[in-house]
């Protein structure tokens, strides 16, 4: 209704033989749109490839991210990535990955981090996030007081390096909730 009224308005003003209203850009100061107008075309050229350019290191440094994470997550074994999936404990998987986290960043001589977790299924999802952050864990059972008691090992890789960027968790958050989910 607006628009067809506002058509007929514009058009019976126009055959009126009356000067159409003058545009937003008439009203500004001239100088204000020389400078947009005289930018010179190699200049311009120029700023385009380094925007062109910007975009793509970013999108590089995301993708280096992902690989780098999708790799962490492909060496965890079969069974263990199917558990995490199926039975997703975020609260429990951080406590694991802040541990192995501050574990490989310690720069003292510790080659060795010892957790008792005596849950399997716990055991099996800290076994995963040391595959997950390439560390060695090996569990040992005892007697202690004359009960079972099981120990899990964890010790540095010579291969191991600096953490991911990307979480584990973040990982199967995005991963359960789609991408636009911010971890």
């Amino acid at each position: 209704m607006f628009q067809t009224s506002h058509l007929l308005h514009l058009t019976n003003f126009l055959h009126a033989g009356e000067e159409a209203p003058l545009s937003a850009f008439c009203r500004t100061s001239v100088g204000e749109w020389d400078a947009f107008r005289s930018i010179d075309m190699d200049v311009e050229e120029r700023f385009m490839q380094r925007m062109k350019q910007s975009s793509t290191k970013q999108k590089n440094l995301v993708n280096e991210d992902e690989s780098i994470v999708l790799n962490a997550w492909r060496r965890i074994d079969c069974q263990t990535r199917e558990a995490m999936k199926r039975n997703f404990l975020p609260e429990l998987l951080e406590i694991y990955e802040e541990r192995i986290r501050a574990f490989i960043e310690d720069t003292t001589d510790k080659d060795v981090l010892v957790l008792n977790v005596q849950d399997p299924f716990q055991r099996l999802l800290l076994h995963g996030v040391c595959e997950f952050y390439n560390v060695t864990s090996t569990t040992t059972g005892t007697l202690q007081d004359g009960k079972p008691w099981k120990t899990t090992t964890i010790k540095k890789r010579s291969g191991t390096g600096v953490a991911p960027m990307i979480t584990l968790v973040s990982f199967l958050r995005t991963k359960k909730n789609g991408p636009h989910v911010a971890s």
